[in-house]
């Protein structure tokens, strides 16, 4: 009896002096990852548990792989590295940098045998799905399963998952991205919300619901969250891109005037942006705005050269019945220093076709000015020459 209650208790100690060794070399790889010792960390983890029997241990070492690899091969062997603190890891996955040598690390294996063996823990389906979505991120379309499958295991586990009260804010998110990538929006929607509403702070979940309730055109909606997603990004590009779409829905919702601020807070944060100067030249169109000449101005010369430019002038003035002021305002580029011979080829050649049924004379003055100056930079077998001489043609000159 004396013998049977003495294992008992060696058993006890020896269980937690194995739990505070296992508290300490956590706490050791933590403090690690911290100071960007990745390699160092990974080490101290799988030495604790080279099997990958203990989910923790495994869990902690998944996140060290997925987030500070330096080479990934197909998401099944990875290199770490020790990195300076004032270095990022992402500028040595960019370069050709010597890394050290490759971990086999089957996360995908492990987590099958981990999951066999502790079913009742769901982190770890939620981890299944988390490694499958960032396989489908990275590799898509050239990983060892097809998309299809991966977003077929990613929705199944995430799912199970949150069943059990296992997922987190981005296990909806990133539901909610895979149904917006099938264009299933309506049904997105309540994967983003219950994302915002476990993380209020993400800008992402707000980003994809307002493109989720444009989609279905709940305007109203649309416009809160890109508004959301506008404060709470801190990335220039992003804001601009939530401001934009929070700009589109006031236009569409007939509200010109905060369109237009929208519209200058995305200029703001991304100048020159073809696309905001583009909505932006639309509203100063509607609303006539002093501003027009300006912005007509900064929009052609982001490609004076480029064919979309010209048709997306064309398309937005004659749709608010001001061909007139844009036949003005290419007579006035024509005649200014500085552009070259594609550029003002370009322009003699849109101005041609402006006048088709206005002035057959002008079509052929300016067919002609076209032809010379494309002439300077073109061969002859070009395809331009071809509608310029067909232009010239129907002049009757």
């Amino acid at each position: 009896m004396k013998k049977h209650l003495f294992l008992c208790v060696l058993f006890i100690l020896s269980s937690i002096l194995y739990g505070q060794n296992n508290a300490k070399k956590i706490a050791e790889s933590n403090s690690l990852v911290k100071e960007k010792k990745y390699e160092s960390a990974f080490q101290v983890l799988d030495k604790l548990d080279p099997k990958n029997d203990n989910p923790e241990i495994f869990l902690l070492k998944q996140d060290i792989v997925l987030n500070y690899f330096v080479t990934s091969l197909s998401h099944k062997m990875f290199s770490l590295k020790d990195i300076k603190p004032d270095e990022d890891i992402m500028d040595y996955r960019r370069s050709d940098s010597s890394s050290s040598a490759m971990v086999n690390f089957d996360i995908e294996a492990s987590l099958e045998k981990l999951i066999k063996n502790n079913p009742k823990n769901y982190k770890l389906c939620k981890s299944l799905a988390d490694y499958y979505y960032d396989a489908f991120l990275k590799y898509g379309g050239r990983w060892l399963k097809s998309d299809e499958e991966l977003k077929g295991l990613i929705k199944k586990n995430y799912e199970i998952a949150i069943q059990n009260n296992a997922g987190d804010y981005m296990s909806h998110y990133s539901l909610g991205y895979l149904y917006i990538l099938d264009e299933k929006y309506k049904e997105s929607i309540p994967y983003f919300l219950k994302s915002i509403e476990l993380n209020s702070t993400y800008p992402t979940s707000a980003y994809n619901v307002s493109i989720a309730y444009m989609y279905i055109n709940d305007l109203e909606n649309a416009l809160k969250y890109a508004v959301k997603s506008y404060e709470l990004y801190t990335d220039e590009d992003y804001k601009s891109d939530a401001a934009r779409i929070a700009s589109q829905m006031c236009f569409e919702l007939k509200d010109i005037d905060n369109a237009i601020k929208y519209i200058n807070l995305a200029d703001k944060n991304a100048p020159k942006n073809y696309y905001n100067i583009k909505l932006m030249l639309e509203l100063y169109l509607v609303k006539k705005d002093p501003k027009l000449d300006e912005a007509t101005v900064t929009f052609f010369n982001l490609a004076p050269s480029n064919p979309t430019t010209y048709n997306d002038l064309k398309k937005l003035f004659y749709k608010y019945e001001m061909g007139d002021k844009l036949l003005l305002f290419l007579n006035q580029q024509k005649v200014k220093t500085g552009y070259d011979d594609k550029v003002l080829g370009s322009i003699y050649f849109y101005l041609a076709t402006m006048y088709v049924d206005k002035d057959k004379k002008l079509v052929a003055e300016n067919a002609s000015q076209a032809k010379n100056h494309f002439g300077k930079i073109f061969e002859k077998d070009h395809q331009v020459f071809s509608l310029i001489d067909e232009l010239i043609k129907n002049s009757g000159k």
